[in-house]
């Protein structure tokens, strides 16, 4: 599973009001890629973290 995180492009992408972001000062990567077997995701609804494994054969 390949994990594509870039912060606030998302946003301004869908919400075109969206105020930029404000230039970076400590100098982060612009994007961050990961290779993960498993995920962690955190439902805010039901206030809960689910574990998604990889597909099984993977």
């Amino acid at each position: 599973m390949l994990i594509v995180m870039k912060p606030g492009a998302t946003a301004s992408f869908f919400e075109p009001k969206a105020p930029a972001a404000e230039r970076d000062k400590l100098h982060l990567p612009e994007m961050l890629f990961m290779i993960t077997s498993s995920i962690l995701v955190f439902d805010h609804r039901l206030r809960s973290p689910k574990i998604v494994p990889p597909r099984p054969g993977r």
